[in-house]
């Protein structure tokens, strides 16, 4: 009886140490499973706040750009106003000069 208690219990050491040791192992599993989603989370995290800057960056950049074509378009429509009144003035001025020649002639 004393044998069939010893092997019972060597039994129930082997299969406790085998529990055990499929629990690291299950546990070390879940571990790094876990690690790999954290740090994917953690890098996706890192790569959604760059986007974000970038993004931000690009908005600000866009938001420049569109001031200074506003800012450009203005001056280039004084500038064409300025170009027409320098014509019409260029032709009154040529037509004047030759109402001059005329009476001269």
């Amino acid at each position: 009886a004393a044998h069939a208690s010893s092997t019972k219990s060597a039994g129930a050491t082997f299969f406790g140490i085998a529990l055990a040791n499929w629990g690291r192992r299950r546990c070390k599993q879940l571990f790094i499973a876990w690690h790999r989603r954290a740090t994917a989370m953690a890098w996706s995290d890192k790569v959604r706040r760059i986007q974000h800057k970038w993004d931000e960056q690009c908005t600000m950049i866009r938001e420049d750009a569109d001031e200074r074509e506003d800012e450009l378009r203005l001056q280039l429509g004084e500038s064409e106003e300025r170009i027409e009144v320098l014509e019409k003035a260029r032709k009154d001025l040529e037509t004047g000069l030759i109402e001059i020649a005329k009476t001269r002639a």
